[in-house]
């Protein structure tokens, strides 16, 4: 049985089959590490702080996982009634059995102290893979449609045409996130070919987009957008559309600030300048544990 200290979160499987392949009947398997650290022993004597050098020589810590027989270690544990052994391996060489060393990791580290976290943090950074997605999206503008946009309706005589509710920054947020997760974009996703997706919420395909990034492990570290159009003016909606997009996104969690909305006009240059369609652009980073 392998027995493993939670404290030690970097355990790999190499060591795991190592340790698993020397272990044999009444034989026991420990990972040590040789002690690199200069020791003192500091004793008080006389009411005075005494320090003297040791020798490392010969000196190691050990690690977990350790390795032994069962119902052996079970009877080295039963004579310990008052727990004082520091480990198992303890235990077991109390009970005369033998027991046996291989190298252990020294990045499998023990978190024991408040500021070991600040290298466990460094450690497990190392752990994660990262990707960024580009998103694009462009939708003409006429009359008689409603102008949707992050999920936020907003008065206009002209709205965005398309299949779905034709909100041009959720499309290319979700485009965004997709690519960067390696995932096909919205067009074959949400086909606009097919009958229930006339008039959807954007919002609702969002939410479906932040389902799939959840089944494949990813977690959303940014989002930057910027939406560009000539009429009306939409600077004092961003709020509200980066809100609206943080909750399908993010769950139950608000964690708007993690998307970025800006508004840039046409400048009446080409067909954003005269208001024929409104164009957006999107940038995603997206991160996840490798496996």
């Amino acid at each position: 049985v392998l027995i493993h200290d939670g404290a030690r979160p970097f355990i790999d499987k190499e060591l795991c089959i190592t340790i698993m392949d020397h272990v044999k009947p009444n034989l026991g398997v420990i990972p040590v590490v040789p002690i690199s650290d200069a020791l003192k022993k500091i004793e008080i004597v006389e009411g005075e702080e005494r320090v003297s050098s040791t020798s490392r020589e010969h000196l190691y810590t050990t690690q977990t996982p350790q390795c032994f027989p069962r119902l052996q270690l079970l009877e080295a544990l039963d004579t310990d009634k008052d727990l004082l052994f520091k480990d198992e391996a303890e235990a077991w060489i109390a009970l005369g059995k033998k027991i046996v060393t291989i190298p252990g990791a020294r990045r499998n580290m023990k978190i024991t102290y408040q500021e070991d976290f600040i290298l466990a943090h460094q450690i497990a950074s190392n752990n994660r893979e990262y990707r960024v997605g580009n998103g694009f999206d462009i939708h003409p503008l006429v009359p008689s449609r409603p102008l949707i946009l992050g999920g936020v309706e907003i008065e206009s005589p002209l709205g965005l045409d398309g299949h779905s509710d034709a909100d041009v920054l959720a499309h290319a947020v979700m485009d965004a996130l997709l690519g960067a997760a390696g995932l096909p974009d919205i067009g074959k996703l949400f086909p606009a070919s097919d009958p229930q997706y006339k008039n959807i919420s954007s919002l609702d395909l969002l939410s479906r987009v932040a389902s799939l990034l959840k089944e494949g492990r990813w977690d959303i570290l940014w989002v930057d957008v910027t939406l560009q159009a000539q009429l009306p003016r939409l600077g004092s909606f961003t709020k509200q559309m980066e809100e609206n997009l943080g909750e399908r996104l993010f769950a139950f969690e608000m964690e708007s600030e993690k998307i970025n909305i800006k508004v840039k006009s046409g400048e009446r240059i080409g067909a954003v300048g005269r208001a024929e369609c409104m164009k957006c652009t999107a940038v995603a980073t997206l991160s996840r544990w490798r496996r």
